[in-house]
C-alpha cells in the first residue's frame, strides 16, 4: 500500500515503523520517494549505457554479510561502472541479501577479466560468475524493483487472475482464524500490555531472537561472543531451553538492545557456530518470557519402580514446592521406570526449595 503524508517529521516517525507486528504479519515501511529516485537514475544509466556498452556478470552464492565494497576488493584489476555504485545486491522478499548481485562493468575486457574468478572463494563461499547482457540485467532489475510502471501492472492482472481463487480462499480461511482465535488474541495483547506495564519497558527496547540447531555444549557466554563477533552491540539476557530430561534442547533465547541490533542479529542466519550452522529467527518477549519459566530442572534418583507423577508431584507440594510445570518418569529400553526422574520447576527459588 502507498500512502502519502504531509511532511518530512511524519515521514521521520513513520519510518519508525518498519517491522511492526500487525497480527499475523511484521510489515515492512520504506521510504517511497527513494525509490523513485533509484528508478530515475536506473533509467539515466540506461541511456548513458547505450554508447559506453558496458557489460554485466550476475554473481551467485555469495555470503548474506558480503557489501559492495566487498565485491570490488573481491574483482581486483576489474574496472567497476562507478565503483560499489555499480554492484547491486540483490534482496529477498524480506529485505535481506539473497545470496545474488549484478556486477556492472566499464569495458568488455573488464569483464572477460572477471570471469577469471567463477568458483572462486568470498570469505567461506564459492562465487558463480555468469555472463548477462544489459538487457538481461535490466530485466533482472525490472522483476526485482518495478522497473516500468506497464510491466508492473501486466505482471500483476496475471497474477492476480491465476491466484484469485487461491487468496480468495486464503481470505475466508483467515477470516475465521481471526474470528475463532479473537479472544485469545486479546488476551495476549493484554497480557503484553500488562508485561510492558509492570516492567517499564519502552517498546524499542522489546527485541528477542531465538537461536535454534545450538550444540548441547553452547553455554550462555558461547552465545555471547557469537553474536559480539558478529557486531550485535547490546546482548542482553540469554535463556539456553532444556528437554525433558533436563539437558539443552539445542534452542537459545536473546534480547538484544534496539533495532539496529536486531537487524544485524537476523542476518547471522545460517551462519556458523562451532561445527554447526544456527538458524536466527525474530520472537516476541512472550516467547523468551515462557522459554525463561520452563529453564529450571531437577534430577530425583532412586526412585520405587512403582512411584507414580502423583506420588512426585505430592511428594514435592509436601516439601513447599509449589510451581511444577512438568514431571517426566525415565524409562529403560524395556520401558521399566529407571529411578530416575526429571521435574520442570516455575522459578530459582522453588528450585533452592526442591
Amino acid at each position: 500500500a502507498n500512502v502519502w503524508v504531509s511532511s518530512k517529521e511524519d515521514l521521520d516517525k513513520a519510518l519508525l515503523c518498519d517491522k511492526e507486528l500487525i497480527e499475523p504479519r511484521y510489515i515492512n515501511v520504506s521510504n517511497a520517494n527513494e525509490a523513485l529516485q533509484i528508478e530515475r537514475k536506473r533509467e539515466q544509466t540506461k541511456d548513458r549505457s547505450t554508447s559506453a556498452n558496458p557489460k554485466i556478470l550476475k554473481l551467485s552464492g555469495l555470503p548474506w554479510s558480503a557489501t559492495c565494497e566487498q565485491i570490488c576488493d573481491f574483482l581486483f584489476g576489474c574496472e567497476v561502472v562507478d565503483g560499489p555504485g555499480g554492484v547491486k545486491i540483490e534482496m529477498n522478499e524480506r529485505g535481506q541479501p539473497s545470496g545474488s548481485a549484478f556486477v556492472q562493468f566499464k569495458t568488455n575486457a573488464d569483464a572477460e577479466n572477471a570471469l577469471k574468478y567463477n568458483k572462486q572463494k568470498l570469505a567461506d563461499r564459492y562465487v558463480d560468475m555468469e555472463k548477462m547482457t544489459t538487457e538481461d540485467g535490466e530485466a533482472k532489475e525490472t522483476k526485482e524493483d518495478g522497473d516500468t510502471k506497464e510491466n508492473k501492472e501486466d505482471r500483476e492482472a496475471k497474477e492476480n487472475k491465476k491466484d484469485r481463487e487461491a487468496k480468495e480462499q486464503n481470505e475466508d480461511e483467515n477470516a475465521k482464524e481471526y474470528k475463532i482465535d479473537e479472544e485469545e488474541k486479546e488476551k495476549k495483547e493484554d497480557g503484553v500490555a500488562k508485561e510492558n506495564k509492570r516492567g517499564g519497558e519502552a517498546k524499542e527496547n522489546n527485541f528477542c531472537i531465538k537461536l535454534s540447531g545450538l550444540a548441547r555444549k553452547a553455554t550462555q557466554a558461547d552465545i555471547f561472543d557469537f553474536l559480539s563477533v558478529g557486531h550485535v552491540k547490546q546482548v542482553g539476557e540469554i535463556v539456553i531451553t532444556v528437554n525433558g530430561k533436563g539437558k539443552p534442547s539445542g534452542d537459545g533465547f536473546v534480547k538484544v538492545g534496539s533495532k539496529e541490533d536486531l537487524k544485524v542479529a537476523l542476518c547471522l542466519n545460517d551462519t556458523a557456530f562451532g561445527n554447526r550452522r544456527v538458524e536466527v529467527h525474530q520472537v516476541d518477549l512472550a516467547q523468551l518470557e515462557k522459554a525463561r519459566k520452563h529453564i529450571f530442572c531437577i534430577k530425583l534418583s532412586c526412585l520405587s519402580r512403582k512411584v507414580k507423577k502423583n506420588d512426585i508431584s505430592k511428594f514435592l507440594s509436601d516439601g513447599n514446592v509449589k510451581q511444577v510445570v512438568e514431571i517426566v518418569i525415565n524409562v529403560n529400553k524395556d520401558g521399566t521406570p529407571s529411578g530416575d526422574a526429571f521435574v520442570k520447576i516455575g522459578s530459582v527459588e522453588e528450585v533452592k526449595v526442591a
